[in-house]
């Protein structure tokens, strides 16, 4: 009975023991598990080595990249999520702080340079005055691309010039008829840079009849006012004299265009004496064409045109050099002192 109670405790014992080393292996066990991601836990310390299985053709030369955990998924998520509420959270805030819109300011629909609300009449005095001055400014910009430097200062002198110098550079030295009504006895006012005529050459290289024409034109005016007729303009005064070499001199034409070519034109020509008397008294059946000196009606030589004598006994002139000399009444003797020549144009006998 002894030998049975002390066996069946050891066996008790034993049981037990044994009991106690299978559950303290299998919480070891536990224990060593790896967890989710490839971690281990800590304690006892065996590791499972992962080993990698090549694939023939991969990029990595058969090495499969690295693996995403579902742990990095989340962090992947909530980065691309923050980064969408920043961006939208920008847009808001410029939305927000940009504001209402202004409301664009209304503009005058003549002219956008003129404020709005100017009255129409004075938005249209305003407009070719503010055309000039830009074209002015592209003049100045270029002005060594003018053949002499009188073609600027006509730009600067002569406001109704100002288109004709800007275009110069560019245009086509072509003439295009005169299309205005004309009357017999009473002559047209014309000018030199008229653009029908004004960017023929005349006088001399790169120089245009606009600069260079007074005489021409002269005899144009003096032709249309005489008959009646248009055929002949500047441009075609200024070929005459070309051909027949009467583009000389300081004012670009001699007194020979006058005298040589009127018959041809069916006028007659006469040269009269240089004084006042004598230009009053021929102003009642002729026009007279004068030749002027420089520095006496403009700085440069020419030619004008002396049309009639007014009420107030001073002289009507031409100048298609000068707005300013035309636009003013001139007593004839100041004609007459500033002259070199006077030639009475008058229509000849049908």
């Amino acid at each position: 009975m002894e030998y049975q109670r002390r066996s069946s405790f050891d066996d008790s014992t034993r049981y037990r023991g044994t009991r106690r080393r299978v559950e303290r292996a299998r919480a070891g066990s536990r224990d060593r598990a790896p967890r989710r991601g490839g971690r281990p836990l800590s304690g006892p310390s065996y590791q499972i080595r992962p080993h990698s299985i090549r694939f023939e053709g991969h990029p990595s030369g058969g090495r499969p990249g690295p693996r995403i955990g579902s742990r990095g998924l989340v962090m992947l998520a909530g980065a691309i999520a923050v980064l969408f509420l920043l961006v939208f959270g920008v847009v808001g805030c410029v939305r927000g702080c940009a504001g209402p819109k202004e409301e664009a300011e209304p503009v005058n629909e003549a002219d956008e340079r003129v404020a709005y609300g100017t009255d129409e009449g004075l938005t249209a005095e305003l407009t070719p005055v503010l055309d000039r001055d830009e074209q002015v400014s592209w003049i100045a910009a270029h002005a060594d691309e003018y053949a002499d430097p009188r073609i600027v200062e006509l730009a600067l002198r002569e406001p109704e010039a100002v288109s004709f110098v800007r275009s110069l550079p560019k245009a086509e030295a072509e003439a295009e008829p005169y299309d205005d009504e004309v009357t017999q006895g009473t002559v047209p006012q014309l000018y030199d840079w008229d653009e029908r005529w004004g960017y023929v050459g005349y006088g001399g290289e790169g120089l245009p009849l606009g600069l260079t024409g007074s005489g021409p034109t002269c005899l144009a005016m003096a032709y249309m006012g005489l008959t009646g007729k248009s055929d002949m303009t500047p441009a075609d005064m200024a070929e005459l004299a070309t051909e027949g070499g009467y583009d000389e001199g300081d004012e670009f034409c001699s007194a020979e265009l006058f005298v040589n070519e009127a018959e041809g034109l069916g006028l007659t020509c006469t040269q009269i004496e240089v004084s006042r008397d004598q230009l009053v008294t021929s102003l009642g059946s002729y026009v007279v064409a004068a030749r002027v000196r420089p520095d006496t009606l403009t700085s440069e030589g020419h030619w004008v045109l002396v049309v009639g004598v007014n009420e107030n006994g001073s002289v009507t002139v031409y100048d298609p050099t000068s707005s300013e000399v035309t636009g003013h009444e001139w007593a004839p003797g100041t004609i007459a002192d500033a002259s070199g020549g006077l030639y009475a144009l008058a229509a000849g006998a049908e």
